[in-house]
């Protein structure tokens, strides 16, 4: 047996409130009689989309409530994001530009570069006692909104598991510009379509493109996605999408095992979604429950935002170990959490998590954390809202190092990004404000922050241009 698989095959015995979220059944189920390649043509083609995987992507849409083409992919939401800004490319005019949160995932900010696709962000929403970034609300979204926006782009659930209102936000923004196309980046949100307690999908709010990581919490492994074209963009853009697929974009990484348990995760859902989603909540609750006690605490609900309840954000700041510490000592014990920030850590509650993970989990998050109170003033930080974009990163020529402290109205020349969970605070070819400084310094040492002075003594600004 290989040394790999004689490592890796002790994941399973890490109780793993994490990614993949993945249906026993799924799990099970040997597909790899399924192996073989695009050229096998008998069930139908895959760049045309006949035959039967015609028959397959019209069950994906059926059941995810997608009124138009529905499409797998195997690279996770990075391909099915790759695709989309692909095709974005195709549709936009040189001088349009895509209206985002700040809290998008990576791979939007690297594919949009990549195709340079130019991407503008609205204001960020960012809560200083708990430290999360949280999603835009309807007024955020429009007042960003200009002669250039041709897209929104939504990046909801959040990774605690909050979300905007996607439906009411596409109305408004139809209403003001009935042109512009809506596309919601829903990697956390694969299981929302098969519940009514959940928030709404974007594909029942009638976003024009929706992609999903099935393996994130749809019920199927790495790294299962999925992308929907709404009603009106696969009545516009249909042939153009296949085009883009037929291009080689994903054609070499077609997975036929990884098709076959993506489809059966989804056939399970689609029949027994809402118990299935019922169990999560039930365990969910469990947890809620036995870690609202002394000095922890669960994050709750925000009357500006829906919730997604299989996550449950516990504040460890009034215990006085970070949250950093906390999951570096659950991960000693054998337990794996889903996120992690300076002052809580989420907890996702998956298809394949055993109602018996809720005792060991808060016995070793109580052993770790005491119980003791500190106060936890000091731990509030507050990120500007935005920053202004001078020029896109690709017309960077050149840069050099500064002293944060003379950074200021400068024009950064390299990215930073707060991890976990990667959130771009700052990036190539926006001016660094004085708020942006202050915040930089007072973050120094108590979170994890990706940049090439990693002290943050220095930035990396643009010197030419």
């Amino acid at each position: 047996m290989s040394d790999a698989y004689s490592v890796f095959r002790r994941h399973g015995d890490v109780i793993k409130w994490c990614t993949p979220s993945i249906l026993p059944e799924v799990l099970a189920l040997d597909a790899d009689a399924c192996e073989g390649s695009i050229v096998l043509t008998q069930s139908g083609d895959l760049l045309t989309n006949s035959g039967y995987f015609r028959t397959l992507h019209e069950s994906a849409a059926r059941a995810y409530g997608n009124s138009g083409h529905s499409h797998y992919c195997c690279e996770g939401t990075t391909g099915s994001n790759r695709v989309l800004f692909r095709l974005l490319r195709s549709i936009m005019k040189n001088d349009e530009e895509v209206l985002a949160t700040r809290n998008v995932h990576q791979s939007v900010v690297e594919n949009a570069r990549s195709r340079r696709v130019p991407l503008r962000y609205m204001r960020t929403r960012y809560d200083s006692d708990a430290e999360i970034f949280l999603p835009p609300e309807e007024q955020d979204v429009l007042d960003g909104l200009t002669d250039k926006t041709r897209v929104v782009l939504l990046s909801t659930p959040t990774y605690e598991g909050y979300s905007c209102d996607v439906r009411s936000i596409v109305d408004k923004v139809r209403a003001r510009n009935p042109d512009i196309l809506v596309y919601v980046d829903e990697a956390w949100g694969a299981h929302l379509a098969f519940h009514p307690d959940l928030p709404d999908s974007g594909t029942q709010a009638g976003a024009d493109f929706v992609v999903q990581s099935i393996h994130k919490h749809g019920g199927a492994p790495n790294p299962a996605s999925v992308m929907h074209l709404g009603r009106r963009a696969t009545d516009l853009y249909y042939d153009e999408f296949l085009r883009t697929i037929g291009s080689g974009v994903l054609a070499t990484t077609y997975s036929f095992p990884l098709i076959a348990r993506m489809d059966y995760a989804r056939s399970i859902l689609e029949q027994e979604g809402q118990a299935r989603i019922d169990r999560l909540f039930e365990v969910a609750e469990r947890l809620r429950n036995e870690v609202n006690r002394g000095n922890l605490s669960v994050l709750g609900d925000r009357s500006e935002y829906s919730r997604d309840p299989t996550k449950v954000t516990v504040d460890v700041r009034r215990s006085g170990v970070s949250g950093y510490d906390v999951q570096r000592k659950l991960m000693e014990r054998g337990i794996a959490v889903s996120n992690w920030g300076q002052g809580s850590v989420t907890f996702l509650t998956t298809f394949q998590l055993s109602g018996d993970a809720v005792v060991p989990t808060v016995d070793a998050l109580r052993g770790i954390v005491g119980s003791s109170f500190v106060d936890s003033s000091v731990a509030s930080v507050q990120i500007p809202a935005n920053l202004e974009k001078v020029v896109d990163p690709w017309n960077v020529v050149s840069t050099r190092d500064v002293h944060l402290e003379e950074s200021a109205g400068l024009v950064l020349g390299e990215d930073i990004k707060c991890y976990p969970p990667g959130v771009f605070i700052g990036q190539v070819g926006e001016r660094v404000s004085s708020e942006f400084v202050e915040f930089l310094q007072s973050i120094k040492g108590r979170a994890k922050v990706v940049a090439t002075d990693k002290s943050l003594d220095s930035l990396v600004v643009a010197d030419e241009f």
